[in-house]
């Protein structure tokens, strides 16, 4: 038979169409005046829905963002709280060198001041010593078993 009756009201959102609603009987009898009302209640709803998943497709999008924006957000927080316990540790690293040097600078430095006093010593004692063992023959440092012997 086909199509013998048509109806139909345009889908408008904001002032636009967006589509049609469309119906047809197989008939030849007019929509009659609470069809053509029921027609376009239909039309009103299918706008809603349409409008509303158009919201829910925005929403998400909105909410995949914000979730990919928070997880960049947490990488460079991990990366900055890492960040400062390696500038952290650099100092500390950096202190403890400090505090070791510096008893050893004392050490190094005193061990060449000695170096060079009992250098001077030897050379102020030579004389005195190559008298001593011109005149004695002997060592000018006591023997182990002198030492011993006096109680050293």
């Amino acid at each position: 038979a086909g199509i013998r009756t048509l109806a139909g009201t345009p889908l408008r959102s904001k002032g636009r169409a967006i589509g049609a609603l469309i119906v047809y009987r197989d008939e030849r009898r007019p929509f009659t005046p609470d069809e053509l009302h029921l027609l376009q209640g239909f039309a009103d709803q299918a706008v809603i829905a349409i409008e509303n998943a158009r919201l829910l497709g925005e929403i998400r999008a909105a909410r995949d963002a914000a979730e990919g924006a928070l997880k960049e957000l947490k990488l460079a927080q991990a990366n900055l709280i890492q960040a400062e316990k390696m500038a952290s540790l650099g100092q500390l690293t950096a202190g403890i060198a400090h505090e070791i040097k510096n008893p050893l600078n004392f050490v190094n430095n005193f061990a060449t001041l000695s170096n060079e006093l009992l250098g001077e010593l030897k050379e102020a004692a030579a004389p005195g010593f190559g008298a001593l063992g011109h005149a004695s023959h002997a060592s000018p440092l006591p023997s182990p078993s002198a030492s011993t012997r006096i109680g050293l």
